[in-house]
């Protein structure tokens, strides 16, 4: 058996705030220049993260989410939970392995369902790929660039 080491992550572990910088594509194959944020704070025995991205090229999009993060008692994984703008209930794992982190979620209606990754290439900064679904059929992707900033 192969021994993970402890989980060193400070994206999504601990509190602090992040920027991002990318590009994403919806279900159309527009690509947007985006920009997001962050904040990471810590609530009972919860972090709390909220997140928002806004374009700044093509069309103006905005896209803002508040999730829940319920670490285990295993270091290297964790639950969290998300209501999205539309109402959509979101569930999902999050999984630390050396330096990724593995995200998987699915809508509680099941038409919906999303995987990332993030690779850690520094204590304060991570690179971060994602994919959406409806069904079978990609809705949405992103690539982006997280830096610690506070």
């Amino acid at each position: 058996m192969v021994k993970l080491t402890e989980n060193r992550h400070t994206f999504l572990s601990c509190e602090g705030i992040w920027k991002s910088i990318g590009y994403y594509t919806g279900a159309d194959g527009e690509i947007f220049t985006i920009e997001g944020e962050s904040r990471i704070r810590k609530e009972r025995s919860e972090l709390i993260a909220e997140i928002k991205f806004s374009a700044i090229s093509g069309n103006s999009m905005m896209v803002r989410h508040k999730f829940k993060i319920i670490p285990e008692v295993k270091k290297d994984d964790a639950r969290w939970q998300t209501a999205l703008i539309c109402g959509i209930q979101m569930d999902g794992r999050i999984m630390y392995m050396n330096e990724y982190i593995f995200l998987l979620y699915q809508a509680s209606d099941s038409v919906f369902s999303g995987v990332e990754n993030l690779e850690m290439v520094s204590e304060t900064h991570y690179k971060n790929h994602g994919y959406v679904f409806m069904h079978e059929k990609k809705i949405a992707a992103w690539i982006l660039d997280w830096h610690r900033v506070g």
